[in-house]
């Protein structure tokens, strides 16, 4: 014979854990992630810049991670010829690696309150739901932010053109998108 014990909780106790629940949902509708080159990180601190006749520089002396980013995100035209190819680093990693980054269980879901999604099942194992909701945006923007330092490292998961010659030659080694990494330093998120 097997005997069933139901332990009844107490009412209150679900009533604040969905309200907190409901507060939580209202609070996210709100939250925005910003990644990318923010503003407390777009000071360079030193750059190399080349002379023009070998290679196009990605920013003039004064630049900024801001402007180099661009430059590298789109390209840099100089002469009406394509002097730096676009190698993005922002728009294509995010839009092609980022759900998955997010599904798959990546470092963020390793450091929340609950475990990555069961891609057999479809679920996830947390613990409080509103506590778990409350670290979703922290955990978007660390995802975001890992998936995009991620291309600097795969070179854009394999896409981004070949340096020239000419530029491994200045640059001393064949890293498309990296020469002082600056950019790919700077590049950090906020929740707003």
């Amino acid at each position: 014979m097997s005997r069933i014990t139901y332990e009844h909780t107490d009412e209150s106790l679900i009533h604040k854990g969905f309200e907190a629940l409901v507060e939580e949902l209202v609070r996210l509708r709100t939250s925005t992630v910003e990644v990318g080159v923010l503003s407390d990180k777009n000071t360079r601190t030193s750059d190399r810049h080349y002379d023009g006749k070998t290679l196009s520089p990605l920013g003039p002396p004064e630049s900024n991670n801001a402007t180099v980013g661009f430059n590298m995100e789109f390209g840099n035209a100089s002469d009406g010829a394509d002097r730096v190819p676009a190698r993005s680093f922002l728009r294509e990693p995010l839009i092609n690696h980022l759900s998955d980054a997010l599904t798959s269980g990546g470092v963020a879901w390793e450091q929340g309150a609950g475990k990555a999604p069961n891609a057999e099942s479809g679920t996830a194992v947390i613990g409080n739901p509103a506590d778990a909701l409350g670290t979703l945006p922290e955990r978007i923007g660390q995802t975001a932010e890992a998936v995009i330092k991620e291309a600097f490292n795969t070179s854009g998961f394999g896409q981004w053109p070949q340096n020239a010659p000419g530029t491994i030659a200045a640059k001393g080694k064949d890293e498309p998108g990296v020469d002082t990494g600056q950019l790919r330093d700077s590049i950090s998120y906020r929740i707003t």
